[in-house]
């Protein structure tokens, strides 16, 4: 027989009281400069960008600057400007009056990763695609396409490749390739300069080599998991040798655009990148290449694509086409 007990029920109340309370108090809390107050995880913040989970959902993107104050349940690491880290941080504000307190100005990374400390970064993707057919007809086609990032707070090396061989009946009928190597010394946290070297070949466009050599300067806007956006600028000395046609070389302005955005968190992510050349003597001359696609993670590092190409070329060789489109399904490994 089960007994009722006045006191018993005290105690149970008490103790569902002081849990509530301690689970409550027991959070990361953002206080905004129009007086909102969020209560959750910290994941982490770079920038411009806080990223900020609550009960409700998340992780969300929360503009810094709208911050007013920062208070984290446990310490955490912050690295400052003049690259000091400090690692029991638990208050950060943009009026500090509190003693342990850290100026939000001051504040490049709450959670730095190694990277943005003293360690390096290794990260890269490597896709292809396949298709063999026997039968009736005799076609063999072969795509391969990787990058390689090497980063650190103040440099990044970064190498990329594509190969496309596509064989019909024992005959060619698709044969290129391209590659880039890079080099990006950043002056402070956002922007950056460098230099870079392309190469390329399209047998069936009768270009024999295109090589792209210049400096460049460029702007990192978002470089964390949820989204990456830079842009660039360059002056580039360009040789083009053609199977048919005289070689020809000049001076070029180019361009460069990368994006990448997680659509669904850890599972869906879009990106668009996107390198252009402009002749400087004759502004009629100019190419681009757009590369458009969605990524997902599959098991184990491996990831699916699809993506479209789009390339141009406002003055091709003799009796090739100015664009191409190119659509493809890929398996990938990244890391």
């Amino acid at each position: 027989m089960i007994k009722f007990s006045f006191s018993n029920l005290i105690k149970t109340v008490l103790h569902v009281y002081f849990f509530a309370v301690n689970s409550l108090a027991f959070a990361d809390t953002i206080t905004m400069h129009n007086g909102d107050r969020l209560t959750g995880t910290l994941i982490k913040q770079t920038g411009d960008i806080l990223i900020f989970k609550t009960e409700y959902g998340g992780p969300f993107e929360v503009s810094w600057e709208a911050v007013k104050e920062l208070q984290t349940d446990t310490p955490v690491e912050v690295l400052l400007r003049d690259e000091t880290l400090l690692e029991t941080c638990r208050v950060i504000a943009s009026d500090i009056d509190v003693p342990e307190g850290v100026p939000q100005q001051q504040v490049i990374a709450i959670k730095p990763e190694a990277w943005q400390k003293d360690d390096w970064k290794f990260s890269g993707q490597l896709n292809a695609a396949f298709k063999f057919q026997r039968g009736n007809n005799d076609n063999d086609e072969l795509d391969f396409d990787g990058v390689s990032e090497i980063r650190d707070k103040n440099n990044r090396f970064t190498l990329r490749g594509e190969l496309e061989r596509n064989k019909a009946q024992d005959i060619i009928t698709l044969e290129k390739w391209n590659a880039i190597a890079k080099y990006d010394r950043f002056l402070n946290n956002r922007v950056y300069s460098g230099l870079s070297v392309r190469s390329e070949e399209d047998k069936f466009a009768d270009l024999q080599n295109r090589t792209r050599v210049g400096p460049h300067i460029g702007y990192q806007f978002y470089d964390d998991k949820l989204r990456k956006l830079s842009g660039e600028l360059s002056a580039e000395r360009v040789w083009e040798e053609f199977n048919n046609e005289s070689t020809t070389e000049f001076w070029a302005t180019g361009w460069r655009i990368e994006y990448t955005e997680e659509l669904v968190q850890d599972t869906l992510q879009f990106y668009h990148r996107h390198i252009g050349l402009l002749d400087v003597e004759a502004t009629d001359k100019y190419l681009f290449d757009a590369w458009t696609g969605f990524r997902w993670p599959i098991a184990f590092g491996f990831v699916g694509s699809i993506e479209h190409q789009f390339k141009f070329v406002s003055q091709p060789a003799r009796d090739a086409q100015k664009d191409d489109h190119i659509y493809n399904a890929r398996l990938g490994y990244e890391w």
